[in-house]
């Protein structure tokens, strides 16, 4: 493991609760296992997954009250659904407190969450990790997923997208970014391949 890696989660394990601290090691572990299975940069797998949910140690009003302060310009579904904010802040927080510069690992930090259409491999990578990584709690289906994510990523996004917003639509509290159903609506087109 990189130096820079090694630091990273020398960082987030001083901020991050034990149980968040560990799904991001998760999130860093399988996301390096789908870049090699998928021909991927490993590396740069390993960095956004390690940092992905690197501004977790917020609450969502912390969260937005951050954005509001630093003037970071959050979307109207970010302001809607708070819990959203934490992938862009953690974007924001690679770049600015942690130094990353690649933009593709930027991306993949900020879509990891709602995904959005035609995501590139990387961001596809850790929208997945993010999703099956072995400490996530229990989800029917989440196995099926697991073995179709070293298959297919495509298929993979399509299976996640479209339990996640019907799960949403099951609930009447939360929101739904117009961006994963915008994402569902371009990856649905891989539900039907075998």
């Amino acid at each position: 493991m990189n130096e820079a890696i090694t630091s990273y989660m020398k960082k987030l394990s001083a901020i991050l609760s034990e149980k968040r601290y560990n799904h991001s090691v998760g999130v860093m572990n399988t996301a390096i296992e789908l870049a090699k299975t998928h021909n991927a940069d490993e590396e740069k797998a390993a960095i956004a997954g390690i940092l992905h949910d690197c501004a977790k140690y917020m609450k969502s009003e912390e969260l937005y009250n951050y954005c509001i302060d630093n003037d970071i310009a959050l979307t109207e579904a970010e302001t809607k659904a708070k819990q959203l904010i934490h992938s862009r802040l953690g974007m924001t927080f690679a770049r600015d407190i942690y130094g990353v510069e690649d933009e593709e690992i930027l991306s993949a930090i900020l879509y990891h969450t709602t995904g959005r259409d035609n995501m590139t491999k990387l961001e596809q990578i850790i929208f997945v990790a993010d999703y099956i990584e072995p400490n996530r709690k229990y989800l029917d289906g989440l196995e099926y997923i697991r073995e179709v994510s070293y298959k297919d990523l495509n298929r993979a996004c399509a299976l996640i997208l479209e339990k996640t917003i019907n799960y949403l639509e099951n609930d009447t509290d939360n929101y739904i970014d117009p961006m994963s159903l915008k994402a569902y609506d371009y990856y649905k087109q891989y539900l039907d391949q075998i």
